[in-house]
């Protein structure tokens, strides 16, 4: 007789526990992201991309994307163009143009951020200011885009893409 009474408390309970159980799921998936946060998010991660391929640490930098991202180097590169659609590729593209420098600045001038539904877009100018063992002093200017993915607590470059406009260096020794 005792559990017949117990019954409909159990079903109100159960009922109780899975609606307040789905009420938490939705509540944390349905995430409100303010453009302002998200916009500083993905500023933050860009900055943070350029400093480590500043300081030319190839495994850093790979931190950075995605194992399916594309990344593309064109205009005049010197000779380090690609058109990188693998996670080897890109990592290789990344040895090959670290190779001999000695050291290198990355310098965001006017970036700027939109988001496009769950994608952070960064277009930016870049100066790139370097020492290289074999083509010696060089610079250059670059149009940027990298377009990023929300990845569980931050974001990952899913594509980017760095034509560049400009790039001097020693005339017996770089490739254009």
């Amino acid at each position: 007789m005792g559990f017949q009474n117990r019954r409909p408390l159990t079903i109100v309970l159960g009922a109780v526990f899975v609606g307040g159980t789905l009420t938490i799921l939705l509540l944390v998936q349905i995430q409100p992201w303010s453009s302002s946060s998200t916009t500083s998010q993905v500023s933050n991660a860009f900055t943070a991309h350029l400093q480590k391929i500043a300081s030319r640490n190839v495994s850093a930098v790979m931190m950075d994307y995605e194992n399916n991202a594309t990344v593309v180097f064109e205009g005049n590169t010197a000779g380090v163009s690609c058109n990188c659609t693998s996670f080897p590729r890109i990592r290789y593209l990344f040895q090959s143009a670290f190779t001999g420098l000695l050291n290198l600045s990355v310098t965001e001038i006017s970036p700027t951020y939109r988001l496009t539904g769950i994608k952070g877009v960064v277009n930016s100018t870049l100066m790139l200011l370097g020492y290289s063992k074999t083509i010696g002093r060089f610079n250059g200017t670059i149009s940027a885009e990298a377009v990023y993915d929300r990845a569980g607590v931050g974001w990952l470059i899913s594509s980017e893409t760095w034509n560049f406009r400009v790039f001097n260096c020693n005339p017996w020794s770089c490739k254009a």
